[in-house]
């Protein structure tokens, strides 16, 4: 049994490590049964998910369950490692439920989530911890059985912390238990927030890590407690080496982890059906802070994480500057907006009449917002809806509640459905560009081209005439949220634009009425603009630039007629970019690698020599600071 044997724990850098962890803002939304993988970000993910009645749990209950072989049920937080195929920047994590009876419990609902990411470093080793091909686990469990891969784990590898993501609730998912099965193989999106998605180096391993914030008791049955069930392929009982072989792996190299009670290994077992309270404290998880210090491990009670992978999907995109959304797709008429960098509130409302309905107008918190795109369709009677409206940065700030409100000119017959959702880095001067829609009585529908410029965002809503149509997207699309209605179904998904034109498409499993729109959201520019007096405090008084940030270039404008260079750094003195200047030129570009948003750069000025005219003389640098 693993005894003194010693993990890779993660790396802590004390109070500076702490004080550096990112405390972003995360949303969870329900995205139902169906979800389209889509080549333009989900290229790191394991589509499989175990079908048997088996499960992994997520788990943070004040009241732990003692067990008969000796300990307490422990607390759970759980995840799963991958590696980055690009550079590229973490947008959202895409995590399904399990097929078992216990995937949502109903006090799940509504608990706060949070999402852990971390870098790994060194190679993974599997210990088979004593316990060869035909061996029993000497962990003690599957007792009678010749499961000798239940007990392995890795070592040499370490967990260095990257951040931690709070402020997600879990999802409306029909609960499985304690009784139910509408919650089960359910996708959920774990979306970050623009400002604080994590970037990725291509070859590097990673891991997400999936917990409940607090912890829950909610009575003396362990029926009653809070916890979630994740869908996973579980290969431990599989009579194989101890190899991460690509035909039993989901995912190939990946596997899950998971972080357990104080984090002893093995737990303290007294066997025997009579509770000792004296071992609750190993069950539980440290508050504050030192709970996310614990590092993850693969093994655990009653089996190990070694061979498991989850049903999971990464969304990425190529630029923390791209159009991305900040908070979250939501249903129902309020939202209440977060700060963020040239946000945009889109409004989408679908509804199913006996009439055909006139939207006269959309307001959020008393502003006027703007009409993107409508159509509807109408066959038999009756119709069906939809349309999108749009809200500026100062109309989002201007507003007075966060309630949205439907004036109609010719009212539905039916009640609306309506799904909103802030987005940032949006054009404030032209939120949106091109426009399509197409309605018809058939299962597949698509727009026509939408033209785009790459780091533009383009959405698409579609509605059906029937309350339990499934909806598929095509065209790399993925789809974010589902609502039902009085006699329709509804859903909205979006694609980081290419930079080529694309048409939305979408096939509907019901053949009644639909409608299609889509859209385009521009991408900001990213303009830099400093004034002197924000840089009093440097010992140089600096030259006045202005600078834009655009596709990766750096375009610095006003260089003084005598300027002989510039270069730029990083805050620790690499040198990010340089470029000498051999004939004036009142604007340069220069290609920067990419950064981390929230980054200082310095931005150098080297003038000529009064002598030479040529020589840039050290004394007469000027410095700036660029802030990203």
């Amino acid at each position: 049994m693993r005894g003194n044997i010693q993990y890779g724990m993660m790396t802590l850098l004390g109070t500076a490590l702490m004080a550096s962890v990112i405390y972003a803002d995360l949303t969870m939304n329900n995205l139902g049964k169906n979800y389209a993988r889509n080549t333009w970000s989900t290229d790191i993910y394991a589509e499989k998910a175990y079908r048997g009645d088996g499960v992994m749990s997520v788990r943070n209950n004040e009241a732990p369950q003692w067990k008969d072989k000796g300990y307490y049920q422990r607390s759970r937080d759980c995840g799963q490692t991958f590696t980055a195929t690009k550079d590229c920047v973490l947008d959202a994590v895409i995590i399904r439920t399990s097929n078992s009876s216990k995937a949502v419990f109903k006090n799940a609902i509504g608990q706060p989530m949070f999402m852990q990411l971390f870098e790994i470093t060194g190679t993974p080793t599997i210990n088979d911890n004593g316990t060869p091909y035909g061996s029993e686990p000497a962990h003690g469990f599957g007792v009678g059985q010749k499961m000798h891969r239940c007990d392995d784990y890795f070592e040499n590898i370490t967990f260095t912390s990257i951040g931690v993501a709070h402020g997600a609730t879990f999802p409306d998912i029909a609960p499985t238990y304690p009784s139910g099965t509408a919650g089960k193989l359910a996708y959920v999106r774990c979306d970050f927030t623009g400002e604080h998605e994590i970037e990725l180096k291509s070859g590097h391993r990673y891991a997400f890590m999936l917990g409940f914030t607090n912890p829950t008791d909610f009575g003396p049955l362990y029926e009653d407690q809070c916890r979630i069930g994740i869908s996973m392929e579980n290969f431990a009982s599989a009579k194989e080496p101890p190899d991460l072989t690509v035909d039993l792996t989901p995912y190939a190299g990946g596997f899950s982890i998971r972080r357990e009670g104080d984090g002893t290994l093995p737990p303290t077992m007294i066997p025997g059906a009579t509770p000792q309270p004296h071992l609750i404290p190993e069950a539980m998880f440290a508050a504050g802070a030192a709970r996310y210090e614990l590092s993850p491990t693969s093994d655990g009670y009653p089996d190990v994480d070694t061979y498991r992978d989850w049903n999971f999907y990464l969304e990425v995109k190529e630029s923390r500057d791209d159009v991305a959304i900040l908070d979250g797709w939501r249903k129902g008429a309020a939202h209440r907006a977060v700060d963020g960098s040239n946000r945009a509130l889109v409004v989408a409302v679908g509804v199913e009449s006996d009439v055909v309905p006139s939207l006269s107008g959309v307001t959020y918190g008393g502003e006027e917002m703007r009409p993107v795109i409508t159509d509807s369709i109408i066959d038999g009677g009756n119709s069906a809806f939809i349309a999108f409206y749009v809200l500026n940065d100062t109309g989002i700030r201007r507003a007075s509640d966060p309630a949205i409100s439907l004036s109609w000119s010719a009212s539905p017959t039916k009640s609306p459905a309506i799904l909103s959702c802030l987005y940032q880095n949006v054009d404030q001067s032209t939120l949106t560009g091109e426009t399509g829609s197409s309605s018809a009585q058939t299962t597949s529908l698509e727009t026509g081209m939408l033209t785009n410029d790459t780091g533009d965002m383009v959405l698409a809503s579609v509605i059906n005439g029937s309350t339990d149509a499934g909806f598929a997207f095509h065209e790399d699309f993925s789809e974010l949220i589902e609502a039902t209605g009085e006699g329709s179904c509804y859903a909205v998904a979006q694609k980081i634009a290419p930079g080529t034109a694309v048409k939305s498409r979408v096939a509907v499993s019901s053949g009644n009425r639909s409608v299609l729109t889509g859209f385009v959201l521009h991408k900001a520019e990213q303009n830099i603009t400093r004034h002197a007096d924000e840089f009093a405090a440097l010992r140089n008084s600096p030259v006045l630039l202005s600078a834009r940030l655009h596709s990766g270039m750096l375009t610095i404008q006003n260089i003084p007629s005598d300027a002989a260079a510039i270069s730029v750094h990083t805050l620790s003195g690499r040198l990010v970019a340089t470029t000498a200047i051999i004939e004036h030129s009142n604007a340069i570009a220069l290609e920067l690698p990419r950064q981390r948003a929230g980054s200082i750069l310095l931005v150098h000025l080297m003038r000529k020599s009064g002598l030479s005219g040529s020589r840039a003389e050290s004394a007469g640098i000027r410095t700036i600071l660029l802030l990203r």
